[in-house]
């Protein structure tokens, strides 16, 4: 279940439109940062996301106000998205195992296999997918 909770975030964070309709949340976080980047980070090696997050950390006091808002905007995402991800997985832990256990994780194939089992899934699992989870129809 933690594997799926990993692979939903990270495609949450590569794909999410909670900030802009037609941008990524990175991308959102990039653009907004942007020059911050350039004037407090430039000599972080492109791609090294811990690193980066520890530069714009250790300016946080300097970055510009549209910066530091989509930080914050990016947390509250992905804190909102943890949170949910934990009910759920601990919703369906049992009807995973139950239902999904030979499913290969990735790409919504958990998720499309708890929806072709609707009608056998535990009523804390119906429940938290209905709370949580939007199917593409």
């Amino acid at each position: 279940m933690r594997t799926i909770i990993i692979t939903f975030l990270t495609s949450l964070l590569l794909s999410s439109t909670a900030i802009a309709s037609e941008k990524t949340l990175l991308e959102h976080v990039r653009e907004a940062c942007k020059e911050d980047k350039e004037k407090f980070c430039s000599q972080v090696t492109p791609g090294d996301t811990e690193r980066m997050l520890a530069c714009a950390y250790a300016h946080e006091d300097q970055l510009s106000g549209q910066c530091s808002y989509a930080l914050y905007q990016a947390a509250s995402v992905l804190e909102a998205a943890t949170e949910a991800l934990r009910y759920l997985a601990q919703e369906c832990r049992g009807d995973v195992e139950t239902h999904c256990a030979n499913v290969k994780m990735g790409k919504g194939r958990i998720l499309n296999c708890l929806k072709n089992n609707e009608d056998k899934l535990s009523s804390g699992c119906s429940t938290a997918l209905d709370e949580t989870v939007e199917f593409a129809e």
